[in-house]
C-alpha cells in the first residue's frame, strides 16, 4: 500500500490534482483496450494474458511484500486464507449456486481499498512514482471490465468502475488524515485480499464467463504475459520496497532452480522410462503383505498426484483388486514419485530423502493394514513401451502436471525468511509441530514434488525437519478430495480411517525424525550441468506453457484435481 503523511488537514494545496484527472482517464482507458481488443481473437487472448500477469505482479510486487513485511506470520497465513476461500466458495456453489458472486466480490474489495492508497499515494508520491501509480490504473480498469462485464453485464462494469474510481478520488481527498500504515490487522487485510485477488485472477476470465468462442491462442496469451511483466517491473518501485528482506529473492530463486534442475531433469526422463518399459507387478502377491508391497511397488516409481492416484485406485477396486493392495498403492504413489524423490536429494539431502522414503513406506503399509479389509482376485494390466511414449510421459505429461507446483514451490523457498515460522512455533511444546504440519496439508492441494522446496523453504522459516517431512508425507498422501472419493466408494468410516491414519502417521515419522541431528542440506554451486539443465528445464516450462496456456498451468496448482490417471494414456486393464 502507498503511504501518505499524516497531518491536521485535507488536501495540500498544492497537491497534484492534475496526477489524479490523469489516473483517472487511465482507468477508464481499460475498457475501451477491451472493447478494441474483444473482435480480433489473438488480440483478445493477448489481453487475456496482459491482464493475468500486469494485476498479478502488481499484487505480487507492491501489496503483498509490505503487508507480509508487516503483518509477519499473521499475514502469511491470511494470505494463504485468501488463496484457499475461493476453493471453499467453489464447493459450496453447489449448495447455493454463489459462489462466483462472492469470489468477485472479494476481488473488487481488495482492488478498491488498494485503489484508495493509491489515490493516498498521489498525493505525496514523487513524480516518477505518481506516473507509476497513473500507469497502473490501465490495467486495474481493464480488470475490473474483463471480469465484471462476461458475468454480470456493462451497467454492472460501469458501476464498479465508478466506484473504483470513487476510492481514488477519497483516497486523494483524505491522503492527509488517514493514516495507511495502520499495523498488522491492516497488513493481514491486505494479505487475505492479495491472496483472494490472486485466485480470482488465475480462475476467472472471460472464456470461464460464456465468451468461449474466443478460443486461446497459447502463444498471443504468453505474448500479453510477458508484455504485462516487463511493464510492472520497469515501473518505479515504492520508496520502501527494498526494505521488506525480498531485495534477494531473484538471486535465491535462480540458487535453488539450478541445484533442483538436474534432478528434476533426470526425475522427468525416470517417470517416463518406468511406465512405458517396467512390469506392472514385479513381485508375486502372497497374502496380505504380498498385496501391500505390489501396491506400494507400483506407486513408488510412478509420478502421479492423489487425483491421478485416485483414478487408478477406482480401476483396481473395480478390477477387484485386492483392497490391501489398491489402499497401499494410494497412499504410496503420489509420497513416492520418482521426480519428487530426486528433487529431495538436493533440497533435503541425501539422508533426509531416504527417510522421506521410509517415512511414506511406513505410513503406506499402516494405511493399508488398517484400512484395507476386503481381498478378491487380482488382474494385471498390459503395458505399452517404447522410446516414445516414455518421452512423451516424462518430459510432456508429468512436466504439464508437476511443473508448475515446483516452480511456486521454489518461488516460496526462496523467499522465506528465518525466524518467520516462530511465532507459530515457539508457544507450542516440540512435539506438536508435526502434527501440525501436517493438519494444515490436508486442506491444500500438495504435489509432491513442488511441496518439496516448500517444505525446504519451511526448514528454512523455523520448522523442524520432522515437521517439514510431516507436511510432505501428509499433504501428498491425503485432501479432501481424496476423503470424499473413499466415502463414495467404501463409505465415511473408510475415509475417515484413512485419513488419521496419514495425519497421524505422518506426524510419527515426523517425531521419530526429530529425534535424530537433522540431515544435511548441502546447496552446491552452479556448474556447466546445472546450468544447462536449467536452460533444458526452462525450456521445459516454456513448452507446457505453449502448449496449455498460462491461465491452465496457473490452475494446474490452483486446482490439480483436473489431472488424468497418467499411466491410463497406456496401459488398458482387463476386468
Amino acid at each position: 500500500m502507498r503511504t501518505a503523511p499524516a497531518c491536521d488537514s485535507t488536501v495540500p494545496l498544492d497537491a497534484p490534482v492534475e496526477t489524479l484527472v490523469v489516473a483517472l482517464v487511465a482507468l477508464a482507458l481499460g475498457p475501451v483496450v477491451y472493447v478494441l481488443c474483444r473482435p480480433i481473437r489473438w488480440a483478445f487472448t493477448a489481453l487475456d494474458g496482459f491482464v493475468l500477469t500486469a494485476v498479478g505482479a502488481l499484487v505480487l510486487l507492491h501489496v503483498l511484500p509490505s503487508a507480509l513485511a508487516t503483518g509477519g506470520l499473521g499475514a502469511v497465513l491470511f494470505l494463504l486464507l485468501g488463496l484457499a476461500l475461493p476453493l471453499i466458495l467453489h464447493r459450496l456453489e453447489r449448495i447455493n449456486g454463489r459462489s462466483q458472486v462472492w469470489v468477485i466480490a472479494i476481488g473488487l474489495t481488495g482492488l478498491a481499498a488498494h485503489s484508495a492508497a493509491d489515490g493516498a499515494g498521489l498525493v505525496a508520491a514523487e513524480a516518477a512514482l505518481s506516473w507509476a501509480i497513473v500507469l497502473h490504473r490501465i490495467p486495474a480498469g481493464l480488470f475490473v471490465w474483463w471480469l465484471v462485464r462476461p458475468a454480470f453485464g456493462v451497467r454492472a462494469a460501469a458501476a464498479v468502475l465508478i466506484g473504483i474510481a470513487a476510492a481514488t478520488i477519497s483516497g486523494f481527498a483524505l491522503a492527509a488524515s488517514l493514516d495507511f500504515e495502520a499495523g498488522a490487522g491492516l497488513a493481514m487485510f491486505e494479505a487475505f485480499i492479495g491472496g483472494a485477488l490472486l485466485h480470482v485472477l488465475a480462475a476467472h476470465h472471460p472464456e470461464l464467463h460464456g465468451d468461449a468462442e474466443h478460443a486461446h491462442s497459447h502463444l498471443a496469451e504468453l505474448g500479453g504475459a510477458i508484455l504485462g511483466v516487463v511493464i510492472v517491473l520497469l515501473l518505479p518501485e515504492a520508496p520502501d520496497h527494498h526494505a521488506h528482506g525480498l531485495e534477494h529473492f531473484g538471486e535465491r530463486f535462480l540458487a535453488i532452480a539450478l541445484n533442483v534442475a538436474p534432478w528434476a531433469v533426470a526425475g522427468y526422463l525416470l517417470a517416463g522410462i518406468f511406465v512405458a518399459f517396467l512390469p506392472r507387478w514385479s513381485i508375486p502377491a502372497e497374502g496380505r503383505f504380498g498385496a501391500i508391497v505390489r501396491g506400494i511397488g507400483l506407486g513408488a516409481p510412478l509420478s502421479v498426484l492423489s487425483c491421478g492416484a485416485r483414478t487408478q485406485y477406482q480401476k483396481m477396486v473395480d478390477g477387484g483388486s485386492p483392497t490391501f493392495a489398491g489402499v497401499a498403492f494410494l497412499a504410496a504413489a503420489p509420497a513416492l514419485g520418482i521426480e519428487a524423490l530426486l528433487v529431495s536429494v538436493p533440497l533435503l539431502g541425501p539422508a533426509g530423502t531416504l527417510l522421506r522414503i521410509g517415512g511414506a513406506v511406513f505410513v503406506a503399509v499402516v494405511a493399508a493394514l488398517v484400512v484395507g479389509r476386503r481381498t478378491a482376485a487380482f488382474t494385471p494390466a498390459s503395458r505399452t513401451s517404447g522410446v516414445p511414449v516414455a518421452l512423451r510421459f516424462g518430459f510432456v505429461e508429468v512436466v504439464d502436471h508437476t511443473i508448475g507446483w515446483l516452480v511456486f514451490g521454489i518461488a516460496i523457498a526462496a523467499a522465506a525468511e528465518p525466524g518467520l515460522l516462530d511465532p507459530l512455533l515457539d508457544p507450542l511444546p516440540a512435539f506438536a509441530g508435526p502434527l501440525l504440519f501436517a493438519l494444515i496439508s490436508v486442506p491444500f492441494y500438495v504435489c509432491a514434488a513442488g511441496a518439496t522446496p516448500l517444505a525446504a523453504g519451511a526448514i528454512v522459516a523455523g520448522a523442524s525437519f520432522g515437521g517439514a517431512l510431516a507436511f510432505l508425507l501428509a499433504g501428498a498422501i491425503t485432501n479432501l478430495t481424496t476423503l470424499r472419493k473413499l466415502t463414495t466408494l467404501h463409505g465415511r468410516g473408510t475415509a475417515l480411517r484413512f485419513g488419521a491414519v496419514a495425519v497421524l502417521g505422518a506426524a510419527a515419522v515426523g517425531w521419530g525424525v526429530d529425534l535424530l541431528p537433522p540431515p544435511e542440506r548441502p546447496m552446491t554451486q552452479a556448474g556447466p550441468m546445472q546450468l544447462g539443465a536449467g536452460v533444458f528445464l526452462a525450456l521445459l516450462l516454456a513448452s507446457s506453457l505453449v502448449r496449455r496456456g498460462l491461465r491452465h498451468f496457473l490452475l494446474s496448482v490452483l486446482r490439480a484435481e483436473h489431472e488424468p490417471a497418467p499411466h491410463d494414456h497406456h496401459h488398458h486393464h482387463h476386468h
